[in-house]
């Protein structure tokens, strides 16, 4: 059953949960998200943020929700979390990886109201979800267990590379994502990179890219080698075929479980 919080003048963003069958609901100027609670509710649980594609500018979630709920019938609790779409005229870039932020700071400001560890929060994302939690590792600076900052990052087909992209099956996508044409604004497509913000600080990332599938493999190696130079914990799966994000989610659900697992430890 729903039920609602007090109403103020402006409607409630309404915060689904599942798992535990509660609901629960927050004021319009807080984040949007959904929350999976694993079948035991304890007081710090580990917590990951799911983030879902749809070319930065669609895409309603139902698979990476499906993928949430896997992972917090393991043991996490997971925060499916909203994000501004580009379109025309509203670019995605900074704004998108600026809502997953302020969505991460306001769940460890209220970490004992979502029963988690605010010093163990990791992500998953696919495509161009990938892509934003590429940036979400990446882009912040000092310690993993404070902020909007992750302590690490599963990525499946991200593109992190955009400029390298400029003439791909992505590029209208990614230039709603920019609010430019990638090959117009190169510094801004950098700056919209993952792997140009590659530094020692940044979290564990486990990589996962099909090697046949739409973008290139050497998106995943590049990261992959940035990220060794670094001195950065990282792990690259190459998978067979051409499935593309949410397409392998059977073959590695359980792979970034295991990984989630591994490094959000105790």
């Amino acid at each position: 059953m729903l039920r609602l919080g007090a109403v103020a003048a402006a409607a409630l963003v309404l915060v689904a949960v599942a798992g535990s069958g509660a609901d629960r609901s927050e004021k319009p100027e807080r984040p949007e998200f959904s929350v999976f609670d694993p079948p035991e509710t304890v007081p710090g649980n580990p917590a990951v943020i799911a983030v879902h594609g749809g070319s930065w500018q669609h895409g309603d979630g139902g698979k990476m929700r499906r993928v949430g709920k896997e992972i917090a019938a393991a043991g996490f609790v997971v925060f499916h979390v909203k994000y501004t779409y580009a379109t025309e005229t509203r670019a995605g870039y900074p704004r998108q990886v600026r809502d997953i932020q302020r969505a991460i700071r306001y769940i460890r400001e209220n970490a004992d109201e979502y029963g988690i560890d605010p010093r163990r929060i990791g992500a998953i994302g696919s495509s161009s979800g990938a892509h934003l939690v590429g940036l979400l590792a990446t882009q912040g600076r000092g310690s993993l267990e404070e902020g909007g900052r992750v302590r690490a990052a599963v990525t499946w087909s991200a593109p992190f590379d955009l400029r390298r992209l400029r003439k791909h099956n992505f590029a209208p996508g990614i230039t709603k994502f920019l609010g430019c044409y990638p090959n117009w604004c190169r510094r801004k497509a950098g700056r919209g990179s993952p792997v140009t913000h590659v530094s020692p600080d940044d979290p564990p990332m486990l990589i996962a890219h099909g090697r046949g599938e739409i973008f290139p493999t050497a998106q995943a190696r590049r990261m992959a080698r940035k990220l060794r130079a670094a001195g950065v914990p990282r792990r690259l799966r190459l998978l067979g075929g051409g499935r593309h994000g949410m397409n392998y989610a059977d073959v590695m659900t359980e792979e970034a479980i295991a990984y989630f697992r591994e490094q959000l430890a105790d």
